[in-house]
């Protein structure tokens, strides 16, 4: 079974994050990403990893 992509677009509206942050992120390597044609798309489980670390985290 193939995973769900997701457009850049997409996952800004889902997180409240914007693109230009996000192209940002897979700059640096910290979001990974596919580019098809003028598009990015990411794996749903590489959505859900990168929410997870972004989460702040209570430590005490």
């Amino acid at each position: 079974m193939k995973e769900k992509l997701y457009t850049l677009i997409e996952i800004s509206n889902w997180t409240k994050t914007p693109v230009l942050y996000l192209r940002r992120m897979i700059k640096e390597g910290k979001l990974e990403a596919s580019k098809i044609g003028r598009n990015y798309k990411v794996r749903e489980s590489e959505v859900e990893r990168f929410i997870d670390s972004c989460r702040y985290k209570n430590v005490r």
